[in-house]
Parts: structure tokens; C-alpha cells; sequence
């Protein structure tokens, strides 16, 4: 009888860490604000942020909070199934107010949360990348956590895991979200880190090892592309796609899965 309660004590513990641990509160997390000072048009504006927060709890405002016809929500779950992404993300550009996208990069007791946003700039035929927010949550109820390797440049990314071995992409198209792609490779496409078209796009590292791939500008009637990756432990890197047509419609979303070592009926 004692051993029954026990079991079911623990069972009942072990309920509330997994679920109500990170939906209702328990964390520590510093968020870092990066934003252009549009009457200054400050172009070194993600150098150094210019507010940082520190919650004790989830109070982090999400975009999925927010009623818009606009947004999508997708999740994808990691092949290991303890990570994976979720991004919530407009689905149409209007230039004349503004785009803001949110992806978070969960993994076990670790939430790297990135929001990026446009708005108009002063040529009101574009929209601007106006600013960046980036949360590194942890929860509470965890008193240690794996060390996460910290990385300093692009080159030392593409250092680490051009050599890897295992890939897997899944890939959805805008129009038919169900209707899911997956495949797998055995190399690492780090080009699309190391391109920068007559610096019109924005690659950077930030806290938490989260990376973009973004342009300066959106021009209207121009298809353009958002990459967004995270080194979330020291053998597997995330990365998400985001690709918009001439018309500023999103098309499809890639979500690729990078580790060092080929798995079982993978290939």
C-alpha cells in the first residue's frame, strides 16, 4: 500500500514538471531587445541590445496570444522527440503596416525564443528590419543544465558541422500544411550562411546560439527568404526556413535537423 502511494505521488510530481512547469511560470530568463531608432536609422542597431529584461516567470507575450488572421502556427517535433519548433509567422506581407515572425527552439527544460519584425521604412514601397527580440528561458524547477557550447561566428558554426553526417528535412508547402516531405542527406548546406548578396542580408549570432539569415529589406514584387537556426545542444543544430513569393505570400516552410551521425534507416 505504501508503495502504491509512493508510485502515485511521484506520478502526479512528475505531471506537474512536465506540464504545468512550463505553461504556468517557473522560469528564469534574460530577454534581450534590439530595435532601430528610426529618426537616427542607427545601421549598427544589433551590435549591442538596447533593453534587457529578466523575468522570473513566463510572462514572455507571444505571438500565438494574439488574435490574426494573418498568423500560422506550426510545430515541428524533433525525430528524438525532446525538441523540435514552433513558429508562428505571418502569411502574407502588407507593407503597409508591418511583419513579425516568432520562432521558438524547444528543447527538454530550454526554450530559445527569437521575434523579428518589419515595419515600412522610409521608402513605403519596402518594409525594414526594425527589430529583434531574443529570450533564453530555463526553467526553475531545474537546478543544472547541460553546457551549451558557445558560439562566437558564422565560420565556427560551419566549422563544427560541415562534417556531419545526418540531415533530415521536412519540408511543407504554405497551401497544403498536412501534406508533409521528408527526406534525408548526409551534408550540411552551411552556403546559405556564408552568402551575403552586396551585404543585403543580415547573418548574425545572438545569445542561446540562435543564427539568422535575414534581409535588410523586403521589396514589393521580389521573392525574399527568412533562415532561422539554433545550436541547441553540442550535437544537433535546428534550422528553419521561411520562403515568401513575388507576391509576398508565404510558399513553404523547411525545417532541417543536422547531427553528427548517421541513425539507423535514415539513408
Amino acid at each position: 500500500m505504501i508503495f502504491k502511494f509512493l508510485k502515485i505521488c511521484l506520478l502526479s510530481l512528475n505531471f506537474i514538471y512536465n506540464s504545468q512547469s512550463f505553461e504556468l511560470g517557473f522560469w528564469r530568463v534574460p530577454t534581450y531587445s534590439y530595435y532601430k531608432n528610426p529618426i537616427t536609422d542607427d545601421k549598427t542597431f544589433l551590435d549591442e541590445p538596447k533593453i534587457i529584461f529578466y523575468y522570473n516567470q513566463y510572462n514572455h507575450k507571444s505571438l500565438i496570444d494574439i488574435k490574426d488572421d494573418n498568423l500560422l502556427t506550426f510545430k515541428f517535433q524533433s525525430y528524438d522527440k525532446i525538441g523540435g519548433i514552433i513558429a508562428n509567422i505571418h502569411k502574407e506581407v502588407n507593407f503597409n503596416t508591418y511583419l513579425k515572425n516568432e520562432i521558438n527552439f524547444y528543447y527538454n527544460s530550454i526554450r530559445s525564443i527569437i521575434n523579428f519584425c518589419y515595419r515600412t521604412s522610409k521608402n513605403n514601397y519596402e518594409l525594414e528590419l526594425s527589430s529583434i527580440e531574443l529570450s533564453a528561458f530555463r526553467c526553475g524547477l531545474v537546478k543544472t543544465y547541460t553546457y551549451r557550447e558557445k558560439l562566437n561566428n558564422i565560420t565556427q558554426l560551419n566549422d563544427k558541422i560541415e562534417r556531419w553526417a545526418f540531415c533530415k528535412t521536412t519540408l511543407i508547402n504554405a497551401k497544403t500544411p498536412t501534406d508533409k516531405q521528408i527526406s534525408f542527406t548526409n551534408s550540411f548546406e552551411y552556403i546559405h550562411l556564408l552568402i551575403n548578396d552586396k551585404n543585403k542580408r543580415i547573418i548574425k549570432i545572438f545569445t542561446d546560439n540562435i543564427i539568422i539569415s535575414l534581409p535588410q529589406f523586403i521589396e514589393e514584387n521580389k521573392p525574399f527568404s527568412f533562415l532561422i537556426g539554433c545550436l541547441i545542444s553540442a550535437n544537433s543544430y535546428k534550422q528553419l526556413t521561411l520562403n515568401y513569393n513575388f507576391n509576398g505570400i508565404l510558399s513553404s516552410l523547411e525545417f532541417n535537423e543536422y547531427e553528427p551521425y548517421l541513425l539507423k534507416n535514415s539513408l
